[in-house]
């Protein structure tokens, strides 16, 4: 490191046109935009003429919730018409298309299933409707109750018939 000399003389640089610096950071350019610190003694910004000083300075910064609430923003939509007409479309064209699923996936149904349910022996009519309805909404049910032989088909009709409709045995 050098000598002093070499780096100038602190006064010649409080010359700069950037206003009085003493060193402390209440007097300089940190102490401004940060509304921290208490009140504003100087700076180089009220110095130069560059941005309010004084009163209305803090007056702008007042962070406890004065009558700052005359100066908040209001926001505006960033969207324009047009783009609120296209996302709303699109939107209820993927909701008419989740639908159009949701419907035929309860149509699909095993060609047999109906048969294979109905000409069960020893169940009434009435009986068996109810397992057709059940076995008609439950895919997964129906594909393993038309893989069965025709005991075991009557055993699960008979325990899904006293354990979801008792009332009807």
């Amino acid at each position: 490191m050098g000598s002093n000399e070499a780096l100038g003389n602190p006064a010649d640089m409080a010359d700069s046109g950037l206003g009085p610096l003493d060193g402390t950071i209440r007097d300089g350019i940190a102490a401004g935009p940060s509304g921290v610190g208490g009140e504003v003694h100087g700076t180089a910004a009220r110095a130069n003429g560059v941005g309010p000083a004084g009163e209305e300075f803090a007056a702008m910064n007042d962070f406890t919730g004065g009558t700052s609430s005359d100066k908040k923003r209001k926001r505006t939509s960033t969207l324009n018409e047009g783009e609120v007409a296209l996302i709303t479309n699109e939107t209820d064209s993927v909701n008419n298309v989740a639908s159009d699923i949701h419907d035929t996936a309860h149509t699909e149904v095993h060609p047999d299933l109906c048969n294979s349910v109905m000409d069960l022996p020893d169940f009434s009519v009435d009986q068996l409707d109810l397992v057709l309805a059940y076995l008609t909404k439950d895919k997964a049910a129906s594909l393993v109750y038309i893989y069965k032989n025709e005991v075991r088909c009557a055993r699960w009709v008979r325990k899904f018939l006293e354990e979801y409709h008792p009332e009807s045995i």
